[in-house]
């Protein structure tokens, strides 16, 4: 009879189960199809009403972010399991809706902090494990407003004390759980340990475990703690009793007769009339095991200096060997080797991984002794490893700027190219409205991205000589660049290909040229294109364009100009070399065969292409021809050249 009784039970379990599949909408129903097809279980909590479960445990493999779209359709979704899953931050974000969410298991994934603010809109949630996940405080403030929480679990997790001080502060009801969890045969936990993690014993040397927090059930009630700790491969544990810290934590010594080879430990706290807890949980079963470190750190070679400059050292050396691992390195100054490495001559501590130092503030014109000293993982440090080095005297900096200059109606334009030494603090512009004689300084440019300075304070038909200095830090004046001259006030004509009138910061601004023209065509651009001259941008997003021609015409008087055409290839079409090629003319004479903007300069980068031409009559024709496709204009400078 009972063997009957339970074959009819599983029978009707089954067929309630497939009863709720089959008799929810279509969305639901295809919703679970899904699921199960990734390896889900969809189930019944109750026989009493429709609350369901969605569980992933055997099939954790299978489930991305992508298959938790699936959730948000599935009827009276209470319980919600993920645990051991491929879900990411991202794929929180289809948990948005789930108002009727209760429990959520996320123990063992990759969410962060970016994820936790997903479950905000989760009101109704009163379970929530974050086992083994990388949430730190930041993701604890998201959970500060969901007032039915009653469960947290954060073990193995980035948060600190000061983060869960802070939410149980917002949650007065809130249970959070940091560390093991000790169970009685029910299930329901109600003691805490918790360990922070060790630092590395040294082999030989007495191993002292701080940090060990544990909860008593009881308030007031004093526990007692033991450590009990063997040699591996043996079966008899000693002990030793843990004392109590100021702050009311444990502390525990294991000593150094036990230290000296692998070893295995367990830490056990007891309560009157209570089951012990113990750390690792399983106690004497499964112990922690510790391999001390029994060498210090080597640093076989001494480190390498490269072009030592007056502002600058930089170092490299070899990564150190240790039988446990390297912590990171300290990188030390001093002015002989036998006492570089003193407290007072730290420059800084490197990570293990970085194997380079630059001395950004050397002693300039001395003689100095660098030592790089390793640490291991047990806080050990190994000898240090030293070389002598002669700082250069601090001098004045090398001048390698190409300086060119452009004349407006109303200013002159300084422009610079070339690198400068890293110590250079100022560039300085020197000027003289004379032929020859000495240049007076009149700006002082602090070394910035920026790569030109406008001369505003100019007169019209004045020609003027420019040349620009370097300073550095020590305030050392470098050489003269090469001098240039330029002349206020001459012919200048700028055309925004295609587009609307831009301003200028020189006062000469970009005529529109947004009308239709006969043969040719418009453009703009959405394509961000890079390397574009400063206050250029809007330049840049229009084009003319045509099959055969772009042609521009300018009244002048004979004299000699510069003609600058801005281009840079934002179609895709043309994005390939020798796709788009074509020929530039001036006044019927050509200058420029087979243009390749995408060969010069590549996509979407912008490219200045600058000729100069000597006009004998009254205008100046510029034409852009078809050579293997018609050609595409940016825009274009037209500028009157100072007489020699």
């Amino acid at each position: 009879m009972c063997r009957a009784i339970a074959t009819l039970f599983l029978v009707l379990s089954v067929f309630a189960e497939v009863a709720v599949v089959t008799a929810a909408d279509p969305a639901d129903a295809a919703a679970v199809a899904e699921i199960q097809k990734l390896g889900g279980t969809v189930r019944l909590l109750s026989s009493q009403n429709d609350d369901r479960e969605v569980d992933f445990q055997f099939s954790a493999d299978k489930l991305g972010d992508a298959g938790l779209a699936h959730l948000a359709k599935i009827k009276s979704l209470v319980v919600v399991s993920l645990k051991g899953t491929k879900i990411t931050d991202a794929g929180l974000a289809h948990l948005k809706g789930l108002v009727t969410v209760r429990r959520l298991h996320l123990e063992n994934t990759a969410v962060g902090d970016a994820g936790v603010a997903q479950l905000t809109g989760l009101v109704n949630l009163e379970y929530l494990n974050l086992y083994g996940t990388k949430v730190s405080d930041a993701g604890l403030v998201h959970l500060k407003n969901l007032k039915k929480l009653k469960s947290l679990y954060l073990w193995k997790t980035d948060v600190t004390d000061t983060g869960v001080e802070q939410l149980a502060a917002a949650l007065p009801e809130l249970t959070i759980v940091q560390g093991a969890e000790i169970n009685h045969p029910g299930g329901n936990v109600v003691k805490r340990l918790v360990i922070d993690d060790p630092t590395l014993p040294i082999a030989g040397q007495p191993w002292k475990v701080v940090g060990i927090r544990y909860e008593e059930e009881n308030p007031g009630a004093k526990a007692k703690a033991t450590v009990r700790y063997r040699a591996k491969g043996t079966t008899t544990f000693a002990s030793a009793n843990l004392v109590r810290s100021k702050d009311g934590r444990f502390e525990a010594t294991i000593p150094g007769s036990a230290t000296k080879t692998p070893f295995q430990y367990y830490i056990e706290v007891r309560e009157a009339k209570r089951p012990p807890s113990t750390y690792p949980p399983s106690g004497a079963k499964g112990p922690a095991e510790v391999a001390p470190d029994a060498k210090p750190p080597v640093l076989a070679a001494a480190p390498t200096v490269s072009g030592a400059k007056s502002y600058r050292v930089d170092l490299a050396w070899k990564k150190a060997t240790d039988d446990r691992g390297i912590s990171g390195y300290r990188v030390y100054r001093g002015k002989d080797a036998a006492s570089a490495v003193a407290k007072g001559n730290l420059l800084s501590k490197v990570a293990a991984d970085k194997l380079l130092f630059s001395d950004e503030k050397p002693p300039a014109g001395e003689t100095v002794f660098y030592a790089i000293e390793p640490l291991d993982l047990a806080g050990r440090n190994g000898d240090a490893q030293s070389i002598k080095v002669e700082v250069p005297k601090d001098v004045a900096p090398e001048n390698k700027l190409k300086v060119a200059a452009s004349s407006g109606s109303k200013a002159v334009v300084l422009s610079w190219t070339g690198e400068t030494e890293p110590d250079v603090t100022h560039l300085l512009v020197f000027r003289s409205d004379k032929p020859g004689g000495e240049l007076t300084q009149v700006a002082e440019v602090a070394k910035t991205a920026a790569t030109l300075w406008i001369d505003k304070n100019v007169k019209s038909d004045t020609k003027y000589r420019y040349v620009v200095k370097l300073r550095d830090g020590g305030k050392n004046v470098s050489e003269p660049s090469a001098e240039i001259q330029a002349q206020a006030g001459g012919y200048l004509r700028r055309i925004n290909c295609a587009g609307p009138l831009v301003a200028s910061a020189d006062g000469s601004p970009w005529e529109a040229d947004d009308k239709s023209v006969a043969g040719t065509s418009r453009f703009t651009t959405k394509v961000k294109v890079t390397k574009v001259p400063p206050g250029l941008e809007a330049v840049y997003r229009t084009e003319r364009w045509a099959r055969r021609t772009v042609r521009y015409r300018f009244d002048v008087t004979p004299g000699r100009y510069q003609v600058v055409m801005h281009f840079a290839e934002t179609n895709a079409t043309f994005s390939v070399k020798g796709k788009r090629t074509f020929d530039v003319s001036f006044n019927g004479k050509k200058r420029h065969t087979a243009v390749d903007i995408f060969a010069a300069a590549g996509k979407a980068t912008a490219w200045q292409l600058s000729t100069d031409v000597d006009v004998t009559g009254k205008e100046l024709v510029i034409e852009l021809l078809k050579n293997k496709n018609g050609p595409a204009i940016k825009g274009l400078e037209v500028r009157q050249l100072a007489k020699k």
